[in-house]
């Protein structure tokens, strides 16, 4: 007859095993952290659970503030303003429209098959779609549709805005 004593031992292996051969995966991030334009918030992707981090950046150590549920495999967040941030979740293939005062999200705008990043210039927002080879272009406030900008490449990723904000 087994004793609890010779089956925690057992148990233990059985599980060490067993942990082994655990494989996880996450997407590939894009721009997986940023920080408001006052400085006073740190944001970062939580791709595993699907979450926006949401730290105080005033202390010497930023502290948890939240984490804010958005869409499977958040890959990339970027900042329109102190409340107002857009998470691009590659899995859900839409973008999560977050306020940060609110701890919430106000908004979720499917664009298309593996979204990577989005900016903003002009009042437009610019969303790379991986899968289909394309820049999908928003009205930044509205966000109605305005069309997309077809790509020679393969997979866009990753977006840039310069200084001016007259091109990107």
């Amino acid at each position: 007859m087994f004793t609890l004593r010779l089956l925690v031992p057992l148990l233990s292996i059985t599980c060490a095993v067993f942990a082994q051969d655990y494989a996880h995966f996450e997407a590939r991030h894009t721009h997986s952290i940023a920080l408001t334009p006052d400085g006073s918030r740190l944001l970062a992707v939580n791709s595993p659970d699907a979450r926006l981090s949401v730290f105080d950046a005033t202390r010497a150590t930023p502290t948890l503030l939240s984490e804010i549920a958005v869409g499977l495999e958040p890959v990339s967040v970027r900042v329109r303003s102190n409340d107002e941030v857009w998470v691009v979740n590659e899995v859900s293939d839409s973008i999560s429209i977050v306020s940060l005062s609110q701890a919430a999200v106000i908004d979720t705008v499917q664009v298309g098959d593996e979204p990577a990043d989005v900016v903003f210039a002009q009042g437009k927002a610019f969303i790379t779609c991986a899968r289909q080879n394309l820049i999908r272009v928003l009205d930044a406030t509205t966000r109605a549709s305005l069309g997309n900008i077809a790509l020679n490449g393969l997979y866009p990723t990753s977006l840039a805005v310069s200084a001016d904000g007259a091109q990107i």
